[in-house]
């Protein structure tokens, strides 16, 4: 069960760093924000929604790793068939050896992968602290991304703190809005030359 969901997180996880490359780049092209929002949107949609089919994100288990070692296993089966009567007897002077025959089965189940002790010794340890390594790579992306997500919230605080009141046409258009709407109060209305980010208000 756990190995299931470790691959079910390393296929959410795969699939959030490309679509969040993607949407990344793509952003830089797109100046129309609620389409940058859309694409950021889809990508917070494919980290939270389940996944239906796991990819082979993850290395095989120990097991399937230890059969795919180099080994040699050499199999001879020795079949002795007796004579059907007693062996004849060699004439006087002549040295007979007598022969029993026998049928050697040619060596099965030779094995080689073509791979070295030290490839063999770092696959092993690379299955051994597999867990271990994914935990540490999640753990980091996240603390970094925790890590930006503060940074860029701080600067966009210090942006609306340099925000200055907008052009009279633009406050009574807000007003107008607030009118249309029905609103007790009109919110202030600041302008400022921020882009703004994705999930940072």
């Amino acid at each position: 069960m756990t190995d299931i969901l470790l691959q079910i997180g390393a296929t959410k996880l795969a699939l959030a760093i490309a679509l969040a490359g993607t949407v990344w780049g793509v952003q830089r092209c797109v100046k129309r924000p609620a389409t940058v929002h859309a694409l950021w949107l889809m990508v917070l949609v494919a980290v939270l929604v389940p996944a239906v089919v796991p990819l082979r994100i993850l290395p095989e288990g120990a097991e399937e790793e230890a059969v795919a070692q180099s080994e040699v296993a050499v199999q001879s089966e020795v079949v002795a068939q007796p004579a059907a009567g007693p062996p004849p007897v060699p004439p006087e002077g002549v040295a007979e050896e007598v022969v029993v025959q026998s049928e050697v089965a040619p060596p099965v189940g030779v094995a080689d992968i073509g791979v070295s002790g030290g490839g063999i010794a770092s696959g092993a340890w690379l299955t051994r602290n597999a867990k271990p390594l994914v935990a540490l790579f999640w753990l980091l992306g996240s603390a970094g991304y925790l890590a930006s997500t503060v940074v860029r919230t701080v600067r966009f605080q210090r942006t609306l703190a340099r925000a200055a009141r907008p052009a009279p046409q633009l406050q009574r258009l807000a007003t107008g809005i607030g009118d249309t709407l029905g609103l007790q109060r009109v919110p202030r209305v600041y302008t400022t030359g921020a882009r703004v980010r994705p999930l940072v208000w």
